[in-house]
């Protein structure tokens, strides 16, 4: 079945929302000289937004010279999307609107668990987290969920989630307590496109997740690269050490099993930042826990740079906090690289620190929205 293309009404149209999108404010004649497009082409895409309630004048620009340019504007909130992360003991949740903007964040404690009690106050958390916004509920896209696990690619099953204690038919289950669209997805592909959103990735980039699981996304030629079966950069479960440490997954040695963000949490009662508030106060155990954890963690990633010599960008959890222990991980990583051995200026600290796996929820549905405009 052949898919249809877009017309050219609707192409320029989608050229200039997404312009507008990216900056504050432009006049028309801006747009006009930045498209390459003509001043009536422009005035009639610009008359379509308004009315769908896109956009607005946002005042005029000053001028010396004749009359002055209204400014135009992206009304950033007239769709909004939600991020639901779900881990072994927690939840989190974003609103984030048309410009990617975090409007709001919550992370709350709630093992998770297959019980109509824990899906009840999932979406009884989720509608007052909505209320909390003052957002319209209408203007909700819908809900990206992310999941320690692997997650078919339509995003409507679960294929493995052993970390936490939902059913695989969760997506189904789930219908019952709320009416919002939703999609699931993978928490480490979806705290990656996140990464590439706000950052500047090169053309090719690994993404190495260290949350309560290891994993990654891998950014090709600027194109999240999935796999055939939507297992890529799943890190966690290369060989670390053989017959070592029981993995979640059941075999050992699994780098899951030394690099995860729940290795250095365990120590502070499930709680990572005060982890590293501890370690930054000079607690002399949780030094010896962590030199450990990054000398495993040198290992994985010189295996991921002789498998794909491209950026390695650090995130999830404990990438919240690397930056300050950088340099440190990167002579660790010089002593071991394979080639190269003086440059570790490809090991860069993520630029999304803040409940990243939620946020990519989010996009999923911001994304989509960008595409049908």
């Amino acid at each position: 079945m052949s898919t249809k293309l877009p017309s050219i009404k609707q192409v320029n149209r989608n050229r200039v929302f997404r312009l507008i999108a990216q900056n504050d404010r432009l006049a028309k004649q801006d747009i006009s000289a930045q498209l390459s497009m003509s001043l009536p082409t422009v005035t009639q895409n610009l008359t379509e937004l308004k009315a769908m309630g896109l956009i607005e004048e946002s005042g005029f620009f000053v001028s010396n010279i004749g009359r002055r340019a209204k400014a135009i504007s992206l009304v950033s909130t007239a769709h909004v999307a939600l991020g639901l992360d779900l881990t072994k003991n927690h939840f989190a949740l974003v609103m984030v609107d048309l410009k990617g903007n975090i409007i709001k964040s919550l992370r709350k404690r709630l093992p998770s668990d297959n019980t109509p009690e824990y899906y009840t106050t999932l979406s009884q958390e989720t509608e007052d987290f909505i209320l909390s916004t003052g957002i319209p509920r209408k203007n909700i896209l819908g809900m990206g969920i992310s999941i320690p696990g692997i997650v078919v690619q339509d995003g409507t099953s679960i294929e493995e989630a052993n970390l936490v204690k939902i059913h695989k038919d969760f997506y189904t289950i789930f219908r019952k307590y709320t009416d919002l669209p939703y999609i699931l997805l993978n928490d480490a592909s979806a705290s990656g496109s996140a990464e590439f959103h706000y950052s500047s990735p090169a053309s090719n980039m690994v993404y190495l997740f260290l949350g309560n699981s290891v994993g990654g996304a891998i950014l090709f030629n600027r194109t999240m690269y999935p796999g055939t079966n939507c297992r890529s950069g799943e890190f966690g479960h290369l060989t670390l050490v053989p017959n070592g440490r029981l993995c979640h997954c059941g075999r050992f040695g699994c780098a899951d099993a030394y690099c995860s963000a729940s290795v250095l949490a365990q120590y502070t009662d499930d709680n990572l930042a005060l982890f590293f508030e501890h370690l930054n106060q000079g607690d002399k155990k949780l030094e010896a826990i962590f030199d450990t954890y990054l000398h495993y963690l040198s290992i994985l990633i010189n295996n991921i740079r002789v498998c794909f010599d491209c950026d390695i960008v650090i995130g999830g959890y404990v990438g919240a906090y690397i930056e300050n222990y950088l340099d440190r991980l990167k002579e660790l990583v010089k002593e071991r690289l394979t080639f190269g051995r003086k440059d570790t200026a490809f090991l860069k600290p993520c630029t999304l620190k803040l409940e990243s796996s939620a946020v990519g929820g989010a996009l999923y549905y911001i994304n989509q929205f960008y595409e049908k405009i």
